[in-house]
Order: C-alpha cells, then structure tokens, then sequence
C-alpha cells in the first residue's frame, strides 16, 4: 500500500528541494573524488619518474621499503680533522717538546696509553703552548693562533703514538727511512722550483721557452730520481735513476742542478734503477721512446733536447 503524501503545498515543495539539494551534494561529491584519485595518480607518476631519474642508492631503499624489507643501514663515514698547521708552527711545537722533555722540569710528555683529549694530554698541549708563546715573547709577538698551535701538537701526539705502534711491530726505522724519502724528493721540488724562477728571469740563450715550459711539467716529486741513505763507506746518499726517464729529462733536470746545485751530503749514483712507474699523464718528451704506450702524434714525439 503507498505511503498517503502529504496534502500540505509547501511540504510537498520542501521535500523537493530537499532532493535536488542532495543530489548536487552526491554530484559535487563524485567530482571532488575523482579528482583526488586523478591528483593522487600524477602524484604517484611523478614519484616514479623522479626515482627512475635518479641515479644510486635513491632507489633502492624505496624498492626495499615496497617489498616489505628493512633498508640498509647507512655507514657513517669517518671524519677526518684537516691540519692547516704552518710548517714553522709544527716545527716549532716538535722541538719545544724535545726541550722540555729533556728538561729539568714536570713535563713528561705526552702519555701514549691515553687519548689525545685526555687530562693529562690537554696539560701538555696547554703546557707546549704557553711555552711557544713565552719563547716568541708574548701573545702579540707570536706569529701563531692558539688553534694552530693545539692541532699541531694534537698532530705530533698522533705521530709519537704512531711511531709507538711501528716501533711495537719493528717497522719505525723503515717507516722514518721512507718518511725522509719523501722529504728529500719534497726539497728536490722546491730546488729545482727556484732554479727554474732564476731562469725565467735570465736571458740565457740556451733557456727558450719550450725548455722552461717543460721544466715546469717535469717539477713534481713523480719525475724526481729517488735517494736513500748509504753505507758510511759510500760517503753520501745512493741516487737510483728512473727507468723510463728519458735523456732529454735527464739533461733537463741536470741543467736546473747548474743553477741552484744540492748542498750538503754528495749525492752517489747507483747502478740500479728504481722501480717507481711514470706517473700517468707524463709528456712524451718525458719518457724513453721505447717505453711510451699508445698512439701519439708527430708534436708529442718531438725530442728537441735530443734523447
């Protein structure tokens, strides 16, 4: 049996009202939805695009996170503290440390067994710099910081410690003996460095530009001979010459040793070569002919100091 309506206009004309606003509101609905799904879809799409665009480890922790897996966890990489310390600061640091140590007084050193940051430690370093500071003649005579001068005797307390390991393990006398290696090479550099601004400002005839120019390709402790100490008897250090070096690097580093010679101990050639390889990129000039690899033009070939 239908439900009697009401015989009241206005009723009638309310509940049609009622109806039409409550079918916009369904249509508004529907509308607002499907945008929503739209949005939500281009922002998925966007995602996807940008992760595919991202080279590396982007997409992998998303990948694993999608699978249901626990990403990787990250390593923390070390840092390590950079030492703008001038040469003079830590040489000064170094042998104020020997002085003191040798002294008739309470400072015993640094004590290896503790960190750096350690009570007893902090007291050197602190120690080490009052001194530094009194032998200059005060605050405003010293040519260095406070910060200069505690990471340089931060950086000789890991030097000592470091030397105690080696020394354990009976590796200290070949770690110093390479260690003066490398100084030795460091002011073969610097030498021939000064001899070549000599030349540069001279009008020697024999010192064309291309001969500067290459002067200057060849100062890097890479195309310097390597020495080491020698017997006694020997009476100076053993130079061992490069294999690949050739006659015109040879002649070239010679002419730069007229000009500002080596000083101190003689220097003895060794009937061996060294076995250090030329360093990668070296000029062609550089190296021996038959010891040069790949193709290389007419120009490069060119051995005007004759080889």
């Amino acid at each position: 049996m239908a439900e009697p309506t009401s015989g009241n206009p206005m009723e009638r004309g309310q509940a049609e009202n009622f109806a039409v606003l409550l079918q916009e509101l369904l249509k508004r609905f529907d509308e607002r939805s499907k945008r929503d799904d739209d949005q939500s879809k281009r922002l998925a799409d966007m995602e996807e695009t940008l992760r595919a665009a991202i080279p590396g480890p982007t997409a992998g922790p998303s990948a694993s996170r999608e699978n249901g897996d626990d990403p990787a966890p990250k390593r923390r990489k070390r840092r390590r503290t950079a030492f703008n310390v001038p040469d003079r600061c830590r040489d000064d640091v170094r042998k104020m440390y020997n002085v003191l140590v040798e002294g008739q007084n309470d400072f015993d050193g640094f004590d290896l067994t503790e960190s750096v940051d350690s009570p007893t430690n902090d007291r050197m370093i602190k120690t080490l710099r009052s001194e530094i500071v009194k032998d200059h003649g005060g605050e405003e005579k010293c040519p260095f910081s406070p910060k200069e001068m505690r990471d340089a005797a931060r950086r000789y307390y890991r030097s000592k410690k470091d030397d105690r390991v080696r020394r354990e393990k009976g590796k200290l006398p070949a770690h110093r003996e390479k260690i003066r290696k490398r100084q030795r090479l460091v002011q073969k550099v610097e030498r021939r460095g000064r001899a070549l601004e000599k030349v540069r400002d001279s009008d020697s005839p024999t010192w064309t530009e291309r001969h500067k120019k290459r002067a200057a390709e060849m100062l890097d402790r890479a195309y310097m001979s390597s020495e080491s100490s020698g017997d006694e008897d020997q009476g100076g250090f053993i130079v061992r010459q490069l294999a690949w070096e050739s006659s015109s690097l040879r002649k070239l580093k010679d002419s730069l040793d007229k000009v500002c010679p080596p000083r101190g101990v003689a220097r003895v050639p060794s009937a061996e070569v060294s076995d250090r390889q030329a360093p990668e990129g070296a000029p062609a000039w550089a190296i021996k002919r038959h010891m040069r690899q790949g193709e290389r033009g007419p120009s490069q070939l060119d051995d005007s100091l004759t080889e």
